[in-house]
């Protein structure tokens, strides 16, 4: 009876070290086969155009690998943001005179609160841009707090900073969103589903219980912290005055619009995102870029959806980071006024806004860049 007991005592010493292997070896594949060698491009090809969050997390991935390939002396700007930095902050607008040479690089879409950019600051200090721009204003700071791993929010850096400054009640009240984010920061078959299955390769969708996996549309994914009340408005009456302007703006936008402006308030949500954007800052001076600052405009007459102190707020903060040894800021002030033809709607410059701004912005960066 003794033989057999040595061999499977044998066996048994051995099998501790093949599951750590097969776990090295799934880890070194998900890093590799959907992270860093994934097919991005390809990927943001094949995706439905109405996902228009998972094309800008595709298109996140290709600006990494264009910025990481890029040689020495090529001068390099990052422009941050959501959706708002995407139609505001326009690349071709802004490469034109002495900035021609100089690479841009989008790291803007829906869907980008400061806690998601907190993500991707995280990474991009690795390879850190000359300059990073951000567009902010109390509309991406001070509405409330909305987490959703299908953003590619996968940095553990970022979900610490969220976790410490959101506090353990929060955490355990939350804790199945906390689960999600942390997956998403150690697996990228995880973090990257909902991307592949709209690519319609794989679907990843199922990786957890469907009570985990947020729905992908920003708007329908739950408030996690909030503020004070919203300003009282009759949105139907407001939405047909509204819709007068825009007429090619549909109803359901125009609301949804309506929504966000309605939800900029002070609270613990706005305390927590306005740190969040401090800590970006700040990692990318201590990586060596400096930052610019462009105050983004609202339509005029929406501003009144919300009260004054949000934005007095912003500016106070604003004008702290400006203070900082590598940081910039233009103002609306500087770069306005911006008139409603300019606006595509309610939030986002259309063309002729994007011109407007590219001016401002242009001069700033090339005097940062010494161009």
């Amino acid at each position: 009876m003794a033989a057999p007991s040595s061999t499977s005592s044998s066996e048994s010493s051995r099998l501790p070290w093949g599951g750590f292997l097969a776990v090295l070896l799934v880890l070194a594949i998900d890093a590799l086969g959907f992270g860093r060698f994934a097919p991005w491009e390809e990927l943001r090809e094949r995706i439905s155009k109405a996902d228009y969050m998972e094309i800008g997390v595709a298109a996140d991935r290709m600006f990494f690998e264009t910025l990481r390939a890029l040689p020495e002396e090529t001068p390099s700007v990052a422009l941050l943001g959501t959706s708002r930095a995407g139609r505001g902050l326009v690349s071709y607008e802004l490469a034109q005179g002495p900035l021609q040479h100089v690479e841009f690089l989008r790291f803007c879409h829906a869907g980008l609160s400061p806690f998601e950019l907190h993500a991707l600051v995280s990474e991009l200090v690795e390879t850190p841009p000359d300059v990073a721009v951000f567009m902010l204003s109390e509309f991406e700071t001070h509405r409330p707090l909305r987490l959703q791993t299908v953003l590619g929010a996968g940095s553990p850096t970022a979900l610490f900073d969220l976790a410490e400054l959101a506090g353990a009640s929060f955490v355990f009240e939350h804790r199945d969103t906390f689960l999600g984010l942390t997956l998403a920061s150690a697996l990228n078959a995880y973090r990257y589903r909902a991307l592949w299955a709209s690519a319609g390769l794989v679907s990843w969708r199922r990786f957890l219980p469907a009570h985990l996996d947020r729905r992908r549309d920003q708007l329908s994914a739950p408030f996690l912290m909030t503020g004070e009340p919203p300003l009282p408005v009759n949105i139907l009456e407001t939405r047909k005055q509204l819709g007068e302007v825009f007429p090619l703006v549909g109803a359901s936008l125009l609301r949804a619009q309506l929504v966000q402006l309605r939800g900029i308030t002070l609270g613990p949500h706005a305390d927590l995102q306005l740190e969040l954007t401090r800590r970006s800052v700040e990692a990318l001076l201590a990586a060596g870029s400096q930052v610019l600052l462009v105050e983004g405009p609202i339509y005029p007459p929406a501003v009144t959806l919300f009260a004054e102190e949000p934005r007095a707020q912003f500016r106070r903060f604003a004008r702290e980071l400006k203070a900082l040894p590598g940081v910039e800021m233009i103002w609306l002030s500087e770069s306005g006024p911006f008139r409603a033809p300019v606006f595509g709607d309610l939030t986002h410059l259309d063309t002729p806004g994007s011109k407007q701004l590219a001016v401002s912005v242009r001069k700033r960066l090339a005097s940062m860049l010494d161009l």
